[in-house]
């Protein structure tokens, strides 16, 4: 969890922007809606024995009895007896269809108990509405009781005359009757009999009959106007909708970081892009400013860069002349501050103890120099490449002690060829002469030089600005480096937030998915590649062919000329013959220094 951390940090102003604008609608809600008020009464079904009219109600007689008597209530012929019952409601600008829109009521499913409620923005109006609902429908429900008592009761009465009729007219035939022996007499007897036994019973049940009815409910609350209040207050409304506003921001938020494909913590070099993770280095004014001359904490990042170039396996473990070593410093896109480190390195490693030449090998926008404060005037690289010359005369003394510089000299608008059949021979004679070499090469996806430099060299470290790092970008650079040159690599995070305790951090090249083969490198190291695993009849890789060897103080060789085309890697064709002996390490002028005669015996520039 901790490496979502940085992503959340990076991300946390969506959270707060959501936030803040729900609480502004919140606020305009609450504004907006106006004062809202809502009062309840309430009615309980009276379960229980009757009044000889209502039947016996047992409780869950009586809480079904109080279900339907909900739904009746918001019926229209009730709403209207409610609309005539109580004249004030007129008086106060309600109709039936106000009662219909602004009461609600609910039957609760353990107790005979109707909840009524209204819903007005005067107090006194939904107090009103709620107690002339309960009142008026209790109302109601003992009119249409009493209706039905009336109606039962004209209903025996009428029954008990006819039956009278009925036995009057029988007892008149019996006694039109010659005798009792004729047969019709025994029918009209049973007839009559049977009208006076349902008279009698007509009459019992007319006389159990109660003069009045009541209804079969009782009122049990009403409201007063200040038991009237809102049914949300505008400080649970502004809550909710900023608990809605966080809860976007998170949905927002966490969008955001599935869709940004950028780097956020050094773990995602090894696990996402499968290449060594060499160090960081903070944004420092005083690196951008003079990048030879770091102190303090940056300069230790920069030293811990040289150290684990060893500790990743991105170049070799001995560097030491006539067996140097070359490091291509390059980055995925321009200006991400690959000069400014590829300086600060060489400097650091020249404090070290280890004799360094940076050598600006962007002959397009060659600006290596201008971190060395010195002038670029002279054959440079370009020189050496087009019309050959003597290495001495290109590299300069820099003002930094054990650093030398071969500036790149005149532009090149299209180097690449010439970089891959002429720039080998150049190396093969520096890495007699220095411990370590460094390429202030191009960027990786502006051109091929970068993937040209990249398999003639040892090791190559890849700058990459941690505020503007892609991974798709970086997994293109990864190709590039590893499928086409063969080369290991290792990624320096420019621009990394510098943290507190325990900030150090490396990984080595990662060796999941491929093998690690050693094949001789032209300086006489093991160099490093990465193979990928292929099918078990694949034939293996062929090692490059050794160089030829030469002795440790072999003299100057001969000014590139027209130099046979060479493999890629620097390893088909062996350097050309040396020109005429000189005594090693002396200059044309008998001046010690590691490169001979450096620049004619010129001085470094004062500064």
């Amino acid at each position: 969890m901790k490496r979502y951390f940085p992503n959340i940090k990076r991300y946390a102003w969506v959270l707060v922007i959501c936030t803040v604008l729900a609480i502004l609608i919140g606020l305009v809600l609450s504004r907006t809606q106006g004062s809202i008020y809502q009062a309840t009464s309430m009615i309980q079904v009276n379960p229980g024995p009757g009044d000889g009219f209502l039947p016996t109600l047992a409780s869950n007689d009586a809480i079904n009895l109080a279900s339907d008597y909900s739904s009746t209530i918001m019926s229209r012929s009730v709403m209207n007896y409610v609309y005539l019952c109580d004249p004030k409601i007129k008086a106060a600008g309600y109709g039936p269809d106000d009662l219909l829109t602004d009461i609600t009521t609910s039957a609760s499913t353990t107790a005979p108990i109707i909840s009524i409620t209204a819903t007005t923005r005067n107090p006194d109006d939904t107090a009103m509405l709620a107690n002339d609902v309960a009142t008026c429908f209790n109302k109601w429900q003992q009119a249409q009781n009493q209706a039905q008592l009336d109606a039962e009761r004209k209903s025996l009465q009428t029954q008990v005359a006819a039956y009278q009729k009925t036995r009057d007219q029988l007892a008149a035939q019996i006694a039109a009757l010659p005798a009792t022996t004729d047969p019709h007499y025994q029918v009209y007897l049973n007839e009559m009999n049977d009208a006076i036994h349902s008279m009698s019973t007509a009459e019992s049940t007319l006389v159990t009959l109660p003069a009045t009815t009541t209804s079969d409910m009782t009122v049990i609350h009403l409201v007063t106007p200040a038991d009237a209040a809102p049914p949300t207050k505008p400080v649970l409304i502004i809550a909710i909708t900023a608990v809605v506003g966080l809860m976007i921001g998170v949905l927002v938020m966490l969008a955001l970081i599935y869709l940004d494909n950028r780097l956020f913590t050094p773990d995602q070099i090894k696990e996402k892009i499968g290449l060594a993770y060499l160090g960081g280095v903070a944004r420092d004014g005083e690196i951008q400013a003079a990048p030879t001359q770091a102190r303090g904490p940056v300069a230790h990042e920069i030293a811990d860069i040289g150290a684990n170039l060893r500790l990743t396996g991105v170049l070799p473990g001995q560097w030491r002349a006539p067996n140097g070593v070359v490091l291509l410093v390059t980055s995925v896109q321009s200006t991400e501050g690959k000069t400014t480190i590829a300086s600060a390195l060489a400097a650091a490693m020249a404090r070290g103890g280890c004799s360094t030449l940076i050598i600006d090998g962007n002959l397009r926008q060659p600006a290596t120099h201008f971190t060395f404060g010195m002038n670029p005037s002279g054959i440079g690289l370009s020189g050496l490449l087009k019309s050959g010359g003597s290495i001495d005369d290109a590299v300069k003394t820099s003002p930094i002690p054990g650093v030398w510089l071969l500036p790149a000299g005149a532009p090149i608008e299209d180097p690449t060829l010439l970089l891959a059949q002429r720039f080998p021979n150049v190396l093969a004679q520096l890495r007699k002469k220095t411990d370590l070499i460094i390429i202030d090469g191009p960027a990786l996806l502006t051109g091929a030089e970068a993937g040209v430099l990249a398999s003639m060299v040892d090791g190559v470290a890849i700058i990459v600005d941690f505020r503007h790092g892609r991974i798709p970008l970086l997994l293109r650079a990864k190709d590039i480096v590893e499928t086409m040159a063969h080369t290991p690599a290792g990624v320096v995070l420019n621009s990394y937030p510098r943290g507190g305790a325990n900030r150090y951090f490396a990984s080595a090249l990662p060796q999941l998915d491929g093998l690690v083969k050693a094949l001789p490198g032209s300086n006489g190291h093991e160099k490093a590649v990465i193979v990928e695993r292929g099918p078990a009849s694949a034939p293996a890789l062929p090692p490059a062919p050794a160089p030829s060897p030469m002795p440790a103080q072999a003299p100057m060789p001969a000014p590139v000329q027209a130099v046979a085309p060479v493999a890629a890697n620097g390893h088909g064709t062996p350097p050309p013959p040396p020109a005429q002996a000189v005594a090693p390490n002396q200059g044309a002028k008998g001046k010690p220094s590691l490169f001979g005669y450096t620049n004619g015996g010129a001085q470094p520039p004062k500064k």
